[in-house]
């Protein structure tokens, strides 16, 4: 793509898509092969997985479906190709389907966090109080912190509609956006932490050899990729959005297809 868009080709955004979609279908189905060779019961935190997945699957079909649509589109934005008769319908369409792709992306990163939490809950029972106190004071951040991602999104162009009838154009907007980006990566890594933080706790404090407890810790520091991820997303977008060419435009659903 040209400057002016400054997003990733349609190839890129399928070959990403198809990527992640193919690896966590690999996690997911092993997860599912091994409850069959030693079966047991399906608890919660199993089912905030698989809707995790499912959530996951929706978002990774409609970048899919959505990117011939940016194509066309931002090939006429680009100067590239003459408008043409239906660029309207496609402008709306694919701006539902970016609408709706990033509520999905929200909804599988705390899907995924709910999981966690439940899986720890089960590890608190007949230990201290404390510990489920800090549980409880977890997971009502992550709820709060889920609502407000999609206040703060909601928000952005002004009106829901708006993200399809030209609201997300101008300079306020697109500061609007700016800030919704900035409250989800602090609400995403804020909570990442915490989650890794309370069962680095509980292992820390029991009573277990020294090279167990490290390799448990190491386990759950593997979160560290998850926030690291969450950084390049947020660095990336935002240094595309200060762009002088990108200033006063919606961000690129590119970008954000490509790190969601």
């Amino acid at each position: 793509m040209s400057a002016k868009t400054n997003g990733f080709a349609q190839g890129t955004v399928l070959k990403v898509a198809y990527s992640m979609l193919g690896l966590t279908s690999s996690v997911v189905l092993t997860r599912i092969v091994l409850n069959i060779l030693k079966p047991r019961r399906l608890t919660a935190s199993d089912y905030f997985v698989f809707i995790a997945f499912v959530f996951h699957v929706t978002k990774c079909t409609l970048y899919v479906a959505l990117s011939p649509y940016m194509q066309r589109v931002y090939a006429v934005s680009n100067g590239e190709t003459e408008p043409y008769p239906e660029l309207l319908h496609d402008r709306i369409l694919m701006a539902k389907m970016v609408f709706t792709a990033f509520c999905m992306f929200w909804a599988v990163l705390w899907s995924i966090k709910l999981s966690l939490l439940l899986l720890y809950r089960r590890l608190l029972v007949g230990i201290s109080q404390r510990y489920t106190v800090v549980w409880w004071c977890i997971a009502g951040i992550c709820l709060v912190t889920f609502a407000g991602n999609y206040f703060f999104y909601f928000q952005s162009c002004g009106t829901i509609p708006g993200f399809w009838t030209g609201g997300c154009t101008g300079k306020g907007p697109h500061n609007t956006q700016l800030i919704s980006l900035y409250y989800s990566f602090s609400a995403d890594t804020s909570t990442n932490v915490m989650i890794m933080a309370l069962p680095m706790w509980l292992t820390w404090n029991l009573q277990m050899p020294r090279s167990k407890k490290v390799s448990i810790l190491c386990l759950f520091a593997t979160g560290v990729i998850c926030i690291l991820f969450a950084c390049l997303r947020v660095t990336q977008v935002a240094i595309n959005a200060a762009k002088p060419e990108a200033i006063g435009q919606p961000l690129d659903p590119t970008w954000l297809a490509i790190w969601g």
